[in-house]
């Protein structure tokens, strides 16, 4: 960039000495004491370089979140620079990509698009079928689902879309996705859909 702006220190940009889970552990710690709120019902969504941070959280904080949606944003910048992810613990995530990203959308052979897909469905112990797409026009979507059926991992391609994120993208990250989840206090998810 021409000029500097903020933005989250995340896993791929290899910062030392920061780490800003720090911060979302106080923020939700406060928020908790501080406000009457579900803590079975807390997600996790950001757009961009906050879609990174959205994956870090998913990475060092699974247990806080229900489900995770992070868009315009890949767990790397190639299929080579993925780092793995344990499967300890549930992660259910929505991927949102537009057609025209900064990063390949399409889950080409050898892609970091569908690198993140198969890294996130083997951490949620989904199996990778690219049989399982759906299409409304204007959101191509696949479906991955663990072993009890639940669809744990959610990718969307918008057509037409630029590196972006609209109310209709979080509407629908919300509507078809995160309420759907909730997070038990032993850390197992429970799907409602």
């Amino acid at each position: 960039a021409r000029f500097p702006v903020p933005g989250w220190s995340v896993w791929p940009m290899k910062i030392d000495g920061i780490d800003e889970t720090i911060y979302f552990k106080e923020l939700l710690d406060t928020t908790i004491k501080d406000y009457k709120i579900d803590t079975t019902r807390v997600y996790a969504v950001g757009h961009s370089n906050g879609g990174r941070m959205t994956q870090t959280l998913m990475r060092r904080m699974p247990d806080r979140f229900a489900a995770f949606g992070p868009t315009g944003s890949l767990a790397g910048s190639s299929a080579d620079a993925l780092e793995p992810i344990d499967n300890t613990i549930d992660r259910p995530v929505y991927i949102m990509m537009g057609e025209y990203d900064i990063a390949e959308a399409r889950l080409l052979e050898g892609s970091a698009a569908r690198g993140t897909v198969e890294l996130y469905a083997k951490a949620n112990h989904a199996s990778f079928n690219d049989e399982n797409w759906f299409d409304n026009g204007n959101y191509h979507t696949l479906v991955l689902y663990n072993e009890k059926h639940i669809p744990i991992v959610k990718y969307s391609i918008m057509r037409e879309c630029p590196h972006t994120y609209t109310a209709e993208m979080a509407q629908l990250t919300w509507d078809t996705f995160l309420c759907h989840y909730s997070r038990k206090e032993d850390g197992t998810i429970v799907y409602k859909g």
